[in-house]
C-alpha cells in the first residue's frame, strides 16, 4: 500500500470508528432529520471500521493473479478492484 493510514484494526464504538487503542478516526452524524437512518449510519460506521482490512485483503487478491493470466471476463472485475484500490490510496 502506497498511501499512509492509521493502522487498523479500527473498530465501530457508539456511532464512531476509533482504533482499538481508542484513537478516533470518524464520527457518525447521529442527528435526526438528516436524511439517514439509524440502520443506515450505523452500517456506514461498520464499512469505515472495515477499511483498512478491506484495502489490504483486496490489494493482496489483486496481486496474486498475474496480468498475463487473466482473461478477458475477469479483467472488468480486476479493473474494478484496482479502481477502488486508487481511489482509496489517491494512486
Amino acid at each position: 500500500m502506497l498511501v499512509s493510514i492509521t493502522p487498523g484494526p479500527w473498530v465501530m464504538s457508539s456511532g464512531m470508528v476509533e482504533t482499538a487503542a481508542g484513537v478516533p478516526i470518524a464520527r457518525m452524524d447521529r442527528e435526526y432529520g438528516n436524511g439517514t437512518q439509524p440502520v443506515e449510519r450505523d452500517n456506514n460506521c461498520r464499512l469505515i471500521a472495515a477499511a483498512p482490512e478491506l484495502l489490504k485483503s483486496l490489494t493482496e487478491l489483486c496481486n496474486l493473479a498475474p496480468r498475463a493470466t487473466r482473461d478477458t471476463v475477469k479483467a472488468g472485475i480486476y479493473a474494478e478492484a484496482w479502481a477502488a484500490i486508487r481511489k482509496a490510496t489517491r494512486g
